[in-house]
């Protein structure tokens, strides 16, 4: 079944043993809002390569890129995306900067 609520990708039977379905009812914003970004996140952490900067899990462009290849999906649209979510301008996109872009 997979997580049932969540975009076709997600649907798959192993995905909720691998890193569990998102709570969709904590997250006020939307179903797709919200509890997508942090199942993709757990996934990104779970199965990308990642870094550890000053403290917080960070990944850079070619990181997401690699990312969305190795989990078929599309992570972040374009460089233009990357640069608007990467608050500080440092190449370096944190959970934190992920999660106060999507409103989370």
């Amino acid at each position: 079944e997979g997580c049932p609520d969540s975009p076709l990708w997600l649907r798959h039977p192993n995905i909720c043993s691998m890193i569990g379905c998102p709570d969709t009812a904590r997250n006020k914003r939307s179903t797709e809002g919200c509890a997508e970004v942090e199942l993709v996140i757990n996934m990104a952490i779970k199965f990308c390569l990642h870094n550890i900067f000053s403290g917080s899990v960070s990944f850079t462009r070619a990181e997401i890129e690699n990312c969305g290849k190795q989990l078929d999906t599309t992570i972040v649209d374009t460089e233009d995306d990357f640069e608007m979510i990467d608050e500080n301008g440092d190449g370096v996109l944190t959970v934190e900067e992920w999660k106060q872009f999507e409103g989370c």
